[in-house]
Order: structure tokens, then C-alpha cells, then sequence
């Protein structure tokens, strides 16, 4: 009997590594792409064209910071120590 909850309590946790992996590419990706949107534009994208050169200088820093973020999260998630077996 605890076999069987050791194994369910292991499977609970990879998926949810695998769930916060999934989380943060799919956070990353997307503020990547605004970001990347916002310096070709020229302007921030918040939610319509702004001109304004301090707001974009904002969007963009926070975009970049926001993928630094999640790739450290997504490396963290990755480097855990797991033992293998189930």
C-alpha cells in the first residue's frame, strides 16, 4: 500500500514539474513575442499603440526581465534532483 502512494505522490510531482515547465516556455514565448512586437513597433503595446518612449522603454525592460525570469524558473524545474525510478 505505501508503494503505491510513494508512486503516486513521484508521478504527482513530475507532473507538476512538467506543468510549470510548460507554464513559463508558454510565459516566455508570449513576452518574447510582445516585446519583440514593442521594439519593431517602435512603441508599446499595451493595449494599443502608445508612442511614448518611456512607456515603451518600460514594456521592453519588463519583457526582457520577464524571460530572464522564466528561463531561470524552466533551468530550476529542469536541474532538479529526481530519482529516476517509479
Amino acid at each position: 500500500m505505501s508503494i503505491i502512494i510513494m508512486k503516486m505522490v513521484k508521478m504527482e510531482i513530475y507532473l507538476r514539474d512538467v506543468a510549470e515547465v510548460i507554464g513559463f516556455s508558454i510565459l516566455v514565448g508570449f513576452t518574447l513575442v510582445v516585446t519583440a512586437l514593442a521594439v519593431f513597433a517602435g512603441g508599446a503595446l499595451i493595449h494599443f499603440y502608445e508612442p511614448n518612449k518611456v512607456i515603451w522603454a518600460i514594456e521592453v525592460i519588463f519583457g526582457i526581465y520577464g524571460v530572464i525570469v522564466g528561463i531561470i524558473k524552466i533551468k530550476e524545474v529542469v536541474a532538479r534532483k529526481r530519482p529516476v525510478s517509479y
